[in-house]
């Protein structure tokens, strides 16, 4: 039977176990509490019973939280997010950059949460410094310390390690080069034709080559001259909203002529041992490397640590070639998908679809070869 000793009315101590040590009991968020005062002695225990019950009474009492594992925090944090409404693309990201510092975790023999320090966290980002640009250390870095401050506001960690640790910002990449017209045609004329009709589409619309991956037959309208980027469920636009885009009469021309494969895709990927009917989407990333690779034998520089080409510098050539045709901007960003302007002109503007097509029409995308 307990010898329970009152401290006060919210606090009752008793000795526990073979070897008599004092515990402590009481009612703290409306769940029951046990608390070990680490003593035999029974004096002791009361002081400490005692201050225990003050901080209680006053408030400062703060239940010691229980170890999470990094891994298990990562996976509520995806969750969440995902319930939250966060495109796949962004849990991809944020999972991808999180599962690489977890890595770096283990090899420190770093389980749980509170066993992360600052120091770490520095390490951490001097190491990926060596093999990635400072952008993208920047970004894994907010990503990391988003997701440390979620785990405080979950009660999965009483305090960030990163708190009161400012992260340097970093001048963005997106000054990489821009293609011009003629190297855009350099590139279009040393491409096979597979490649040579998503590079056409990349370059004269302007839109992300995630967004090309997923066009679908139906999404290309010839004969009412519209491209549609829809946002669907598993699928999401980075803004999650669709939109169309008119097709410029040099796109146009390249899309008469080509054939849509069998299946849903409106571009697919060769035919290979697993998708022998070659009805599955491209693959962004081998796009990348072909053209790439042929801008490199065009004497054009590649690389986002060489500030050269790059697929998304063809949305870049598209915008700015459309400024520099006078366009006005909130078409152009109407066509690309941009929603970065919060001014009411941005609100209120809608672009109708007969402007839009007289627009795309006072652009000039004709070889440079063909105006000599």
């Amino acid at each position: 039977m307990k010898q329970n000793i009152s401290i006060g009315d919210r606090v009752k101590i008793y000795p526990r176990g073979k070897k008599r040590i004092y515990t402590a009991e009481f009612s703290f968020e409306g769940k029951h509490c046990r608390k070990s005062l680490n003593t035999i002695n029974k004096k002791v225990a009361i002081q400490r019973a005692t201050q225990l019950s003050a901080k209680l009474s006053s408030g400062d009492f703060q239940k010691v939280i229980e170890q999470t594992s990094v891994s298990d925090a990562k996976k509520l944090y995806l969750n969440q997010l995902a319930f939250d409404g966060s495109a796949r693309s962004t849990l991809e990201r944020y999972g991808g950059e999180l599962e690489t510092f977890i890595q770096f975790c283990h090899i420190k023999r770093i389980r749980n949460l509170a066993q992360i320090k600052p120091l770490h966290f520095d390490e951490y980002r001097m190491l990926r410094a060596k093999t990635h640009a400072a952008t993208t250390v920047y970004h894994e870095s907010m990503v990391i310390k988003q997701f440390l401050n979620w785990c405080v506001s979950r009660h999965l960690l009483k305090e960030s390690p990163l708190q009161g640790i400012k992260i340097p910002s970093v001048k963005s990449s997106c000054r990489r080069l821009v293609p011009t017209l003629e190297q855009v045609y350099q590139i279009l004329e040393a491409l096979p034709a597979s490649q040579k009709i998503m590079l056409v589409i990349l370059a004269f619309t302007g839109i992300r080559s995630g967004e090309l991956k997923r066009i679908r037959k139906e999404d290309v309208d010839l004969k009412n001259n519209w491209i549609h980027i829809i946002s669907r469920e598993g699928a999401e636009t980075k803004t999650r909203e669709s939109r169309k885009i008119p097709i410029h009469p040099v796109l146009r021309s390249y899309l008469l002529h080509y054939k849509s494969p069998s299946g849903p895709w409106y571009l697919a990927a060769r035919a290979s041992p697993r998708y022998p009917d070659g009805d599955h989407h491209i693959n962004p990333k081998s796009l990348k490397e072909r053209v790439q690779a042929t801008a490199r034998q065009c004497g054009i520089p590649v690389g986002q640590k060489s500030d050269g080409l790059v697929l998304h510098s063809f949305r870049h050539f598209f915008e700015t070639h459309c400024v520099n045709s006078g366009i006005p901007q909130k078409a152009i960003d109407s066509w690309m998908g941009h929603k970065s302007d919060r001014s009411m002109g941005a609100v209120y503007y809608q672009l109708s679809d007969n402007q839009s097509q007289k627009f795309i029409q006072e652009i000039n995308f004709d070889s440079p070869q063909e105006d000599q």
